[in-house]
């Protein structure tokens, strides 16, 4: 490595930031940690506004056409595990960063909104007599969550691999 791309102890700290050498060890710490916690809290409301609308949408407006269809307890399910997953969201974007955590923050993030969005959403549009071809998005989407849940289980909180 470039003796440039480190930072000397001898060197003086006191130059603008954008003048200093390049800690590379420092620099890749801060990618493997999740940089914008209000992406999270972003899907979180999304999830959680949607979810309480759809659950009361048809607990109400909807009961006799879900009844009629027989899916009453897809669209419950559907909107159990959105409201479950916002939750979770909210307290991924609440969380204090702890750079030397191994949870891939992002990846777990992630894979939980647009997991959230496929899983659910085809149910709602299959509920409601949506194309066939939203049935096999479900399982993709409770992939995607399941994902989720298990890159937060391979990671450590205290920097170390399981």
């Amino acid at each position: 490595m470039p003796p440039s791309c480190i930072a000397s102890s001898t060197q003086k700290q006191d130059r603008p930031i954008h003048d200093r050498p390049l800690h590379i060890e420092s620099s890749l710490q801060l990618i493997t940690f999740m940089s914008d916690p209000n992406t999270f809290r972003s899907y979180a409301s999304v999830l959680g506004l949607t979810g309480v609308g759809l659950g009361a949408f048809g607990a109400h407006a909807l009961k006799e056409t879900l009844k009629a269809r027989g899916t009453t307890d897809s669209w419950r399910t559907a909107v159990s595990y959105q409201l479950i997953h916002a939750l979770a969201l909210l307290a991924v974007s609440t969380r204090e960063v702890d750079r030397k955590s191994t949870v891939p923050w992002d990846t777990v993030g992630n894979f939980w909104f647009f997991g959230t969005l496929l899983f659910s959403g085809s149910i709602y549009g299959l509920s409601l007599g949506g194309p066939r071809i939203l049935g096999p998005i479900t399982p993709l989407g409770g992939l995607c969550m399941m994902v989720g849940w298990g890159a937060l289980f391979m990671g450590n909180e205290g920097g170390k691999n399981n």
